[in-house]
């Protein structure tokens, strides 16, 4: 999710860096505020069912870290 950008500028960056997964944009940080967080970065987990499963605060720093929170908070091997 995107809150600290211009749709424009985030879509750039988006295709730039080969994204293929979904984004969300919320440059009024609604979400972030309806969570209770404050700043950024948080990556969300969200579970099949819809529900939010796990926030990890700060920067996820590789994609072995991230590899490592899927599988511990989704239970999907990447």
């Amino acid at each position: 999710m995107v809150t600290t950008d211009t749709l424009g500028a985030a879509d750039s960056f988006a295709a730039d860096a080969g994204v293929t997964f979904p984004n969300a944009f919320d440059q009024q940080d609604d979400l972030l505020s309806d969570l209770g967080r404050r700043g950024a970065p948080f990556t969300f987990f969200v579970a099949a069912d819809g529900t939010l499963a796990y926030t990890e605060a700060g920067a996820v720093s590789s994609y072995d870290e991230l590899r490592q929170l899927v599988a511990d908070h989704l239970g999907v091997t990447l």
